[in-house]
């Protein structure tokens, strides 16, 4: 199952895993695992990822798209209720003082789990595709879930 919405200021992605909450947590909350998917690109790579998962902590993360060129986002976590809530304000390194606001929600449904990634609160002058970059990445979740299940 797949829902995007997409307005001027946000983004909503809604999507099944075929893995427990827990998994799907690690694998958007460690950096092992954020190496592995994080980018808009599907051919880019993460170059660091730094997380202090608690509440005023921050996190950055590096990435590079197949063409070469680097990003880096990084913000601080407002919310962390493990393998339920995440909320964390995100700014891109590039665009200085354009804060805008992440919200994941990990629903447990078994041997399923439901991710709904809402981002908010985005600059009308960003140059950055939203809801392509946060689809292509979420796509890059998938594989990684099912290697870790069938282990």
């Amino acid at each position: 199952m797949k829902a995007a919405e997409t307005t001027r200021n946000h983004v909503t992605i809604e999507r099944v895993f075929d893995a427990p909450v827990e998994l799907l947590w690690r694998i958007w909350t460690e950096p092992e695992f954020i190496m592995q998917w994080f980018g808009g690109d599907p051919n880019g790579t993460v170059i660091s990822a730094e997380m202090n998962l608690s509440v005023g902590k921050v996190y950055k993360i590096k990435f590079a798209d197949s063409n070469g060129s680097e990003h880096t986002a990084f913000g601080e976590f407002t919310l962390v209720e493990k393998a339920k809530r995440l909320h964390y304000s995100w700014e891109w390194l590039s665009e200085p003082g354009k804060i805008s606001n992440v919200e994941v929600e990990f629903l447990d449904m078994g041997d399923q789990s439901k991710l709904v990634l809402v981002h908010k609160n985005l600059h009308p002058d960003s140059s950055h595709e939203y809801q392509v970059g946060w689809t292509n990445a979420i796509n890059k979740i998938d594989p990684i879930a099912k290697r870790r299940v069938k282990r």
